[in-house]
């Protein structure tokens, strides 16, 4: 299954609760208990009634320690009247309805955090739960998938697809081209790459991020998008969850040398 990524990066050097800090590095047990503090209130029945977090724990991620917590938000969906039968008679009443969306956030020491949703309709609370984050104390700032990155990808890994958008080439009404190479053949080169890297924007990579740990794959493909600096990993190229997760923080690790 398609996981879908986004990542941030929090600003512990201007934020004003120096007690999160030590050095410029996350205590997580102060974090945790300030998750806490946010917790998703639920009722007798099982049901949530509100936004917040929920299975708070610190889990190691490699050798490193992070954060893993769900964190759930609400959307509206409007206010719509709803009818009841009360003595005898209709009434209606006006009402708001809203929809509850679930997603995983990593939090680790070195100030980056991840938010992973299950599928494409999940990721539309990326900006909900980007506020979650930020009512801890902190300000978030989203990893660009841009250009630069997406070509400095390019330079340093294999990959396998890409596209460019805002073409501008004279003689050529191209605007946009998506298009894919066989990553074993390295005596031709792509035409479509030749013809249009100087001439537009790359905005979407397919690569092979290599990994040496044991157990899981020695190649993951990683897809990138700078439409909403979306990531996409498939969890089904790997044996466990366990090895999934510490592959995900090592990817955004890598990423973030990059940009």
């Amino acid at each position: 299954m398609a996981r879908y990524f986004y990542s941030y990066k929090l600003n512990t050097a201007d934020q004003p609760d120096l007690f999160l800090c030590d050095e410029g590095f996350l205590k997580l047990d102060i974090v945790q208990e300030k998750m806490a503090e946010h917790r998703v209130p639920i009722n007798q029945d099982g049901y949530a009634e509100g936004e917040g977090y929920h299975n708070i724990e610190i889990i190691n991620v490699g050798t490193d320690q992070t954060i893993q917590a769900f964190c759930l938000t609400t959307t509206s969906l409007g206010y719509y009247n709803e009818a009841r039968f009360t003595e005898g008679c209709f009434t209606t009443e006006r009402k708001q309805h809203s929809y509850s969306t679930k997603s995983r956030v990593y939090i680790t020491t070195d100030n980056q955090v991840i938010v992973m949703f299950d599928n494409s309709l999940e990721e539309r609370a990326k900006a909900k739960v980007r506020a979650q984050i930020e009512l801890l104390g902190f300000e978030a700032s989203a990893l660009q998938i841009n250009d630069s990155l997406i070509r400095s990808i390019k330079e340093h890994y294999t990959w396998r697809a890409a596209s460019f958008n805002k073409i501008v080439k004279h003689g050529d009404s191209t605007k946009k081209v998506s298009f894919e190479i066989d990553p074993a053949n390295d005596t031709d080169p792509s035409q479509i790459d030749q013809q249009y890297q100087e001439h537009g924007e790359m905005s979407h990579i397919k690569f092979e991020m290599p990994y040496s740990v044991q157990g899981a794959p020695t190649l993951v493909t990683v897809t990138l998008y700078s439409s909403k600096n979306r990531i996409i990993v498939n969890e089904e190229e790997f044996a466990n969850e366990q090895l999934f997760h510490e592959f995900v923080v090592y990817l955004i690790k890598k990423l973030g040398e990059l940009s």
